[in-house]
Order: C-alpha cells, then structure tokens, then sequence
C-alpha cells in the first residue's frame, strides 16, 4: 500500500495551508473548504467532475472501464452459441429428421433439443454480456 492510498495522512503543503487558514471555495455552490483536496474531493462526490480524476491512459473515462472486452467477449460468446442454436436446423436440412421413419426422427428432435436450449443460453449470455447486464 502506498503513501497516496492513505487518506488520512496531510502532505506537508495542506498541512501549511490548514495552519494559515487558507479558505477554497466552490465555485457552484459557494460551500468553504478548509483545503484543496477537500474541495476536490467535495467536486468530484457532488458535483461529478470526472474530468480532473480520468484514468492514466487519458482515452477511457472512468466509465468505460473494460466496456470494449464486454463487447469483444460478448460477441464471442454469441458466435460460439450460434452453431449449437442451429443443430436441429442442421438436422433437418442434412435429411436425417424423415416422416418415413417416425420413431428415428422423433428420438433426433429430442436429442437435438439440448443443443437448442444450451446454444440459446450461451447466446442470451453473450448478449447481456455485450448490454453490461452480466457484473
């Protein structure tokens, strides 16, 4: 843990400006404050100034935190689901689903059903995934 994750210790310069009496007013609501990080701090809770507090690589905002590996992985999770989605539909195009044979096409609808269910929950799951739904 560093010496900046600590929230309770003063640098030196507040400290000085605590001692002198320094005053830091907020320029939307006219609210004193007894040093610069508290009117900072005070911006950034009630105000929602997020432009002074973005992340180090200065493109995402806070925000936006792992929103492009949710699509990414979102949208992978929807294409590996698709093929188990389109089992029975393989099934009946390939010919194996035929009315001359009731009892053998019956049991390959009824085995094809599992790969239907589980290909549209992967699918469901890739979606919430992709609209951030999934935490």
């Amino acid at each position: 843990m560093s010496e900046t994750d600590k929230w309770w210790v003063i640098d030196k310069e507040e400290e000085i400006s605590i001692t002198k009496m320094d005053i830091h007013i907020c320029t939307i609501c006219s609210k004193e404050f007894s040093s610069e990080r508290a009117l900072k701090q005070h911006l950034r809770d009630k105000h929602g100034h997020e432009e002074e507090f973005k992340n180090k690589k200065g493109i995402m905002g806070p925000k936006q935190n792992g929103r492009i590996i949710n699509y990414i992985l979102g949208a992978f999770l929807f294409f590996f689901g698709l093929p188990f989605t389109l089992v029975p539909f393989m099934m009946l195009s390939d010919g194996v689903i035929d009315p001359d044979y009731p009892f053998e096409s019956l049991f390959m609808i009824v085995f094809s059903i599992p790969f239907l269910m589980a290909g549209l929950f992967v699918q469901l799951f890739g979606l919430k995934v992709i609209s951030g739904g999934v935490r």
